[in-house]
């Protein structure tokens, strides 16, 4: 959407050169105080948590902990919603078909997601 994903080489700690995903937002002066891209509460948690496991630097712990992000927001499910969720079972091949993404038991319907990457990735088999 507002990224370019790039192959790039990072050097580690010990000197190590490895190859690695980078992803750079596109036209940054458009989007400049705009909260469309940033990223979720979640993933900076999950950046923080990974570099504190690895023993990062503690400035790279603080400048992850200083990014902003779009807070985390509980889903409010309304009582037709909930309704709706009750209304049908999936099968297996339903779900596995790529159309839908399950979550936590809820079953999205993903047939119109613009992103390739995110229907490829979060449907079919369990990934995690």
């Amino acid at each position: 959407k507002g990224y370019s994903r790039l192959i790039a080489n990072a050097q580690t700690y010990d000197g190590e050169l490895v190859s690695c995903h980078i992803y750079i937002l596109l036209n940054a002066v458009e989007h400049q105080g705009s909260t469309e891209l940033l990223p979720g509460e979640r993933y900076i948690k999950v950046l923080v948590r990974g570099a504190v496991e690895a023993n990062l630097k503690e400035e790279w712990i603080e400048k992850l902990k200083s990014y902003s992000f779009v807070p985390f927001q509980k889903l409010q499910w309304t009582q037709n919603q909930l309704n709706d969720l009750k209304s049908k079972t999936f099968l297996k091949d339903e779900i596995t078909n790529g159309d839908y993404l399950v979550v936590n038991g809820v079953v999205f319907d993903i047939r119109d997601e613009p992103n390739p990457f995110a229907k490829k990735n979060y449907s079919g088999e369990p990934w995690c």
